[in-house]
């Protein structure tokens, strides 16, 4: 597998590893209660393990960090999130088929074009 997946377990782990990255990473909020949640990121690990790029996916379970989540202006999940440059830059808010997520991913910048 190429995607190094991460669970976020505090707000001093988000700002290292995801806001202070020197690469853009990946962001999953997620609640471990909400099919829809379970429904994407079981998609986007599945796109991430066909990739042959490296790519990072921090995990944020929203349900263990309601402030962290406030902070990035997420009300709920799922939302994947691209974070450049010290910023949440993108968003992709709600349930989505894998193309749709494949393209977010793509245009956000975390890895090359998608190719299978």
């Amino acid at each position: 597998m190429s995607a190094e997946i991460f669970q976020i377990h505090d707000e001093n782990e988000f700002i290292d590893r995801v806001l202070g990255a020197k690469y853009p990473v990946l962001v999953g909020f997620f609640a471990p209660y909400c099919d829809a949640c379970a429904s994407v990121c079981s998609r986007t690990e599945q796109i991430l393990e066909d990739k042959h790029e490296k790519i990072y996916l921090a995990k944020v379970n929203i349900a263990d960090h309601y402030d962290l989540c406030q902070k990035c202006d997420i009300k709920a999940g799922p939302v994947l999130a691209i974070a450049s440059n010290g910023d949440l830059q993108k968003k992709l808010s709600g349930v989505h088929e894998t193309e749709e997520i494949k393209k977010f991913i793509e245009e956000g910048g975390v890895c090359e074009p998608y190719k299978n």
